[in-house]
């Protein structure tokens, strides 16, 4: 994908120097479109909507780390771009803020070792949070508001596209046509399957489909509350296999609370609790 990248010089610079060290942190107003390569903590609000096209902030190093600082990352939804981009870097943490109204809130490929916690996002055209291709992803005490999607333009809350290990813990989703999707896609050059998943103490409401595994093995669904999906709460499907669902409230979905195909068996659904369900391995009602 092609970006285009606004020099560094937009960063209105205090650039102050740790006197023991060489650690540099980078404070000021960082305008829509920087590309970042230090540590980040902003101190005003980013607006996009006058910069069709532009990311908000592009992550251009490893190892740092970008703290909204309570601020607002804020798009325009019909650009096609993302509030935060990174297609380069591991080790990144982006925490303690907002992204709202882009095409995807933080749009990530290729990295490993990603940290995103206590962000608010809302309003983005497809995605809140996509993954592609990437390992080691920890996504935690995150607010998500999503448009429910139409299956053409979905609107994801949280997609997670061929990854190897990642951890979404004490999240809130509201809508999205998927409140969170784990998929293996060969489509997108990676191997087809997604493991080592784990979503926890989640809560995922008004969603077309809640939680839903595509081609996901050996992954776990633990202690989590979905309801008023429009179509199904947890499913599983194209032989997401070796999975442990437990714990797990499912009530209150429109066509059915719990579901797997006959490809995606055996899994192991422990201590679950739902109205309705589809699929012989499922525990209840």
């Amino acid at each position: 994908m092609i970006k285009t990248l606004i020099p560094p010089t937009v960063v209105s610079l205090a650039t102050i120097m740790l006197a023991f060290g060489d650690t540099a942190a980078l404070a000021g107003t960082v305008e829509c479109g920087a590309e970042i390569f230090v540590d980040t903590k902003l101190d005003a609000d980013i607006d996009c909507r006058n910069d069709p096209g532009v990311d908000g902030i592009m992550i251009g190093a490893p190892g740092i780390t970008l703290n909204l600082n309570g601020f607002t990352i804020i798009g325009e939804s019909i650009s096609g771009a993302s509030g935060i981009f990174n297609d380069c870097c591991d080790d990144v943490t982006i925490k303690n803020g907002a992204i709202s109204g882009f095409q995807d809130g933080v749009r990530v490929d290729g990295v490993a070792d990603l940290v995103i916690k206590g962000v608010t996002f809302s309003d983005q055209v497809l995605s809140s949070i996509v993954v592609i291709n990437s390992a080691e992803v920890l996504i935690k005490e995150i607010f998500i508001s999503q448009p429910p999607g139409d299956g053409v333009n979905p609107a994801e809350a949280i997609r997670l596209a061929n990854v190897d290990g990642a951890a979404v813990k004490n999240a809130t989703v509201d809508g999205g046509y998927f409140g969170l999707l784990s998929l293996g896609d060969p489509g997108i050059g990676g191997t087809g399957t997604a493991t080592e998943i784990l979503v926890k103490n989640s809560v995922f409401t008004n969603a077309t489909h809640g939680i839903f595994l595509v081609r996901t093995l050996e992954s776990k669904i633990v202690g989590n509350e979905v309801s008023d999906s429009k179509g199904i709460g947890i499913g599983l499907v194209e032989d997401s296999t070796g999975n442990i669902i437990t714990l797990n409230i499912s009530t209150g979905n429109d066509d059915v609370d719990m579901f797997h195909d006959e490809g995606s068996s055996p899994n192991e659904w422990i201590n679950n609790t739902c109205d309705a369900s589809g699929g012989a391995d499922i525990d209840c009602p």
